[in-house]
């Protein structure tokens, strides 16, 4: 399924910010002695989510200059 979203560009950076710490929370869980499974999935997903939305927001700022 996929849901369409209108952002700003400005929603946007604040969003790929908020991303951005929420992996490096994310992050220190991983290769910790009680990391699960859960831990992993749910770091990889919103890595790759972050990622994503990075790229879009370079792309609209270049388009955007």
């Amino acid at each position: 399924m996929t849901i369409k979203l209108e952002l700003t560009l400005s929603e946007l950076d604040i969003l790929v910010t908020s991303m951005d710490s929420e992996v490096e929370i994310q992050q220190s869980f991983i290769g910790d002695k009680e990391e699960d499974e859960y831990d992993r999935k749910l770091y990889e997903e919103t890595k790759a989510l972050m990622h994503k939305l990075d790229k879009r927001l370079l792309k609209e700022r270049e388009a955007n200059e």
